[in-house]
């Protein structure tokens, strides 16, 4: 073997397991395989359960119209926050957030990163353990009740699963998804051939939610907000995959139908067994739905896929890490990730207990992303797109993005500040708004993310310009646009 082949092999392990930017040849997904990927995500996550939970509230029309409008404008905060970086650079997703907060300001945003991607994963793994529980339970091979700690068995296996497949990198998840996508896309339709055999469209229609607010525009922008949630959730995921797309136009454009759009397709089946059976668990309307045979089906399908998404973030998860872990193997790091999972998935009642409570988990996954999200468009718009790769990796007083002891104070101010307007107007834990008047009109993430976003602008143009810090005065070469300049990778 020649050195040349070896050192590529060396720089190709980097990129599958490090931080080193991933140049065009040695990105994993093609258009193909971005689009199978974000597809099943589209299906395989909690959207059903989405459906479920806002069928308490809304109605089939309305619904879907308060659907539409949370996951779209969620969706394009995502977009617009943190696609641009991973794709152009091929930087993973805590490296481009450190022009924005600062060398050591990005360990306390790793931490809050850390924070929701275990949150996330610990919901996927307790749906998927709990769909893989009902069908073994509905073919009657096995008696689950016989045994207590069979639910936490499947929860273990899982992560043991997920870990074997992430330790064989994100290549190997790009093709598991390219056989996994159009199975999902499978069942969605087998879905809608089930609903519309049991019911007709005027009947879906008159469905009535199960106990709304009497105000229906508090109960319209509730469902706003959890759509907003529900895209914000997929930044660390969309990150991560993005960063390894060959194409920026389709990063652009393949998430946004698949994310924005076709998630809705599910959530909206979801909303209408939901109003239909009165019930959001998706475990319980499943077999409902299809009987013992294609319930059977329908749940160990969206399992497998659900858990096999979890392998994603168990990579983001060790990128995260590996920015401070930098000499322990990328296999021990994968170990490392999951230790929490795994103490979460052994005390009795845990998983069952964090499932039944959906909205707040998507609650916090609002609160979290949507202040981010404004610091990182604030900064995006002030960079025109463009940042200097060579002082993200200089964690040195040399770099631009040192600021103040490598602190963006600002950025972390302008993050505090939208947290605490998000907290004022919605409570995810009681699920309520706190300010009704306000809230029926903006919900609680659109303000946050303004509020961030604006007093990031300010800083920006008042402070931190004049004062040349943060590497803001950068000229694109040859006048060219940031978005037209695309950079040698």
């Amino acid at each position: 073997m020649s050195k040349k082949t070896t050192l590529d092999e060396d720089l190709q392990k980097e990129v599958n397991e490090g931080r080193m930017p991933a140049l065009h040849h040695e990105r994993a997904f093609g258009t193909v395989g971005l689009t199978m990927t974000i597809f099943a995500w589209s299906l395989a996550t909690y959207a059903f359960v989405q459906g479920g939970t806002v069928s308490t509230l809304l109605n089939v029309r309305d619904g879907f119209a308060a659907t539409c409008f949370g996951c779209v404008i969620g969706f394009a905060l995502v977009y617009y926050a943190i696609i641009p970086r991973t794709c152009k650079y091929g930087i993973t997703t805590i490296d481009a957030v450190k022009p924005a907060f600062g060398q050591y300001g990005s360990i306390l945003i790793s931490a809050v990163l850390l924070f929701a991607m275990e949150a996330w994963s610990l919901y996927l793994l307790s749906m998927s353990s709990l769909s893989i529980f009902d069908a073994v339970q509905a073919t009657s091979v096995y008696t689950p009740a016989s045994s207590p700690t069979f639910l936490q068995l499947i929860f273990l296996i899982s992560v043991i699963f997920c870990s074997l497949i992430a330790v064989k990198g994100i290549n190997i998840l790009n093709k598991v998804y390219t056989i996994l996508a159009p199975g999902l896309l499978v069942l969605g339709l087998l879905l809608l051939f089930l609903i519309f055999s049991k019911w007709d469209f005027s009947q879906i229609m008159a469905f009535k939610p199960q106990s709304p607010y009497p105000l229906n525009q508090i109960n319209f922008s509730l469902v706003a907000e959890w759509g907003l949630s529900y895209s914000l959730s997929f930044f660390i995921a969309i990150g991560t995959v993005t960063r390894h797309a060959k194409s920026q136009s389709a990063a652009a454009f393949i998430p946004s139908l698949g994310i924005g759009w076709l998630s809705i397709l599910y959530i909206t089946i979801g909303l209408i067994v939901g109003l239909a059976l009165g019930s959001f668990d998706f475990n319980v309307w499943a077999l409902q739905l299809g009987g013992q045979f294609y319930g059977t089906i329908i749940l160990l399908y969206i399992a497998i896929a659900n858990i096999t998404l979890y392998s994603v973030l168990i990579i983001s998860l060790e990128q995260t890490l590996r920015q401070y872990l930098k000499r322990i193997k990328f296999s021990l790091l994968i170990l490392i990730v999951s230790i929490p999972v795994i103490i979460f998935g052994i005390v009795p009642g845990a998983i069952t207990f964090y499932y039944s409570h959906y909205s707040i988990v998507i609650g916090y996954a609002g609160a979290i992303w949507a202040p981010f999200c404004g610091v990182l468009v604030a900064d995006e718009i002030m960079r025109r797109r463009k940042i200097d790769l060579a002082h993200v990796f200089d964690n040195s007083t040399r770099s631009k993005y040192w600021y103040l002891r490598g602190f963006n104070i600002y950025s972390l101010l302008s993050l505090a500040i939208g947290l605490i307007v998000y907290f004022l107007l919605y409570d995810p834990i009681s699920s309520n708004p706190l300010q009704p008047g306000i809230f029926m009109w903006t919900t609680a993430t659109l303000p946050s993310f303004g509020i961030s976003l604006m007093l990031e602008l300010l800083f920006i143009k008042t402070i931190l310009l004049p004062k040349k810090k943060g590497g803001y005065e950068l000229k694109d070469d040859k006048g060219l646009p940031a978005f037209i300049e695309k950079p040698n990778l």
